[in-house]
């Protein structure tokens, strides 16, 4: 398993952890995790290689400055790959299964000389949508689709849109769903505790942006859309939770243009798996405004809570948001469609409740992880057995 960013810990844990139940031997390349420690009590081996600079006494400070954390992460980042080439060449060829490609050109030359070992590489694509939005990120990503022997992504439509852009490349494309998430659970935490943590006293309504905050995520839509909510159910609370990886000045100035400072719970920062309970708890919904995603892991978080989502119809999230079925599904950039929909959930919080609950045992059901990885060990056996002759030459 190679996650050089630790991009995907949670994912990446869920699915190791359940490939080792199927008897697959797992070992996980990675990086120290920057905000919370990660890997520790695990079945399966974790070799850290990437970014080991900025752990250590320099962590507070790399969390505290983006630029410097980025430009720090695209230096060390060869030196990272050469360490996992010094590692791998040496072992017996295996699945190599890439998570996430930060500078795809370069991964892909580490990619090339396993696989002239004899290695398999399987690419999930996480994020179609990002390698499809221009042509630098097409031309590089294109260098991993034409070295990778599989690609998976996360639902049909993605895989419609991939192989549509890059069918030439492609060896093979899976759909191979995201399970559900698995995240600190008190069960004895109600909805009245979980308010009172957050400094939510009100009986009224309260919506959940959950995650990290970046420019396509939509958030000053939802803003607009929040002061038209208001109008109708003034003790209504929004809870905006999450770790800012752009500029928040724009937001702060939006929020108070609009004068909502009063309806708004702000927790800006990065929020520990073992708190998210709390926002999610003390929610009757949660909102994703997106703009554009090929996916969200905070879908399957917020089903795991039994909350159902009001997110936007971009990329593959109609296909894990049922209309009418596990939330509410709106164009993007439509803050007055938003707001109605928002309202529309309000108006009927037992059936939010409901709609939340069959999420959860959708979920449980179709999405567990020893599905997911039963799917994954397929696509892994299949590549074993053939013939590595029989591949189209890169």
């Amino acid at each position: 398993m190679f996650d050089p960013g630790n991009y995907t810990p949670h994912y990446v844990e869920n699915l190791s952890r359940a490939l080792v139940q199927s008897d697959v031997s797992v070992s996980l390349i990675t990086s120290p995790g920057l905000f919370e420690e990660s890997w520790k009590g695990l079945p399966f081996a974790v070799e850290n290689l990437f970014f080991q600079a900025i752990g250590g006494s320099a962590k507070g400070f790399y969390q505290r400055h983006l630029i410097l954390r980025r430009a720090r992460k695209i230096l060390s980042y060869p030196a990272g790959l050469w360490r996992s080439w010094r590692v791998l060449k040496d072992r017996s060829p295996g699945i190599l299964h890439v998570q996430w490609a930060l500078l795809p050109f370069l991964d892909a030359v580490l990619i090339r000389k396993l696989r002239s070992r004899g290695w398999r590489i399987v690419y999930t694509a996480h994020d179609v949508d990002f390698e499809l939005s221009g042509p630098i990120h097409r031309w590089s990503y294109r260098s991993i689709y034409r070295e990778a022997d599989a690609v998976i992504v996360h639902s049909t439509t993605l895989r419609q849109q991939l192989c549509q852009a890059n069918g030439d490349v492609l060896r093979e494309v899976r759909a191979i769903p995201e399970g559900i998430a698995t995240f600190p659970f008190s069960p004895e935490l109600d909805r009245t505790t979980a308010r009172s943590r957050l400094g939510l006293h009100s009986h009224g309504p309260v919506l959940l942006f959950f995650g990290y905050i970046k420019p396509y995520k939509g958030l000053e839509y939802l803003l607009q859309a929040w002061a038209r909510v208001i109008r109708s159910y003034p003790d209504a609370r929004l809870v905006i939770a999450g770790e800012g990886l752009c500029s928040m000045r724009p937001v702060y100035h939006l929020v108070d243009s609009l004068n909502l400072r009063g309806s708004l719970v702000l927790q800006i920062g990065y929020i520990p798996r073992s708190d998210a309970q709390y926002c999610f708890c003390a929610a009757d919904a949660v909102v994703l405004p997106y703009t554009r995603i090929a996916t969200s892991s905070v879908v399957p978080l917020a089903y795991q809570f039994a909350r159902p989502v009001i997110a936007t119809s971009v990329g593959g999230l109609p296909e894990i948001v049922r209309d009418n079925q596990t939330g509410f599904l709106v164009p993007p950039r439509a803050e007055e469609a938003l707001a109605d929909a928002i309202c529309r959930a309000f108006c009927d919080r037992e059936r939010l409740a409901s709609m939340g609950a069959y999420a959860r045992r959708w979920f449980e059901t179709e999405r567990r992880w020893d599905q997911v990885a039963r799917q994954t060990t397929d696509l892994y056996t299949s590549l074993l057995r053939e013939n590595p002759l029989d591949w189209p030459q890169s």
